[in-house]
């Protein structure tokens, strides 16, 4: 049986110097080089604020789907993947070894977005536009959007 977000949670340690590195960087979250089960952790004790955090290298507006709205099933189901590395498995010794999860090694930065969802929320697709790719600065994946506005996204591609 997969364990809880919540209880994966409760079992982090919150390290001092973790959340400083967190609230010192001007980016969202998941970009300040802490692993995503560290940051989960994080950012459930320091609260919504850095979630809804911007920067430049933020998703832009114009870079939302609004065409096609997700529920959490069919993301969960179309972005299962197993964790690669050993790193995420000696880390989470309780999730059976190969379990296919949402996100593979972003599981935990998953269930942060789904955490802060909303009533109202939306999930949404997004993708840099065709110069930042052949820049070699494009990115995609999914946010959720909150009021029109990006606050927190999951970058599944990038070159």
């Amino acid at each position: 049986m997969m364990p809880k977000i919540d209880e994966i949670s409760r079992r982090t340690p919150v390290d001092e110097s973790l959340v400083r590195r967190v609230l010192e960087h001007n980016g969202p979250p998941h970009e300040c080089g802490v692993s995503p089960d560290n940051l989960f952790a994080l950012v459930k004790a320091m609260g919504e604020e850095v979630l809804s955090r911007n920067s430049n290298s933020a998703v832009d507006e114009s870079w939302i789907d609004f065409e096609n709205e997700f529920s959490i099933a069919d993301v969960e189901e179309a972005a299962k993947s197993v964790p690669g590395g050993t790193r995420f498995w000696e880390q989470h010794p309780e999730i059976p070894k190969g379990t296919s999860l949402p996100f593979g090694h972003m599981y935990f930065a998953w269930g942060m977005m789904k955490d802060r969802m909303r009533e109202g929320d939306q999930l949404r697709a997004f993708c840099s536009p065709p110069e930042t790719w052949s820049q070699l600065r494009g990115r995609a994946g999914l946010c959720l959007v909150r009021e029109g506005k990006a606050v927190m996204y999951l970058i599944t591609e990038m070159n």
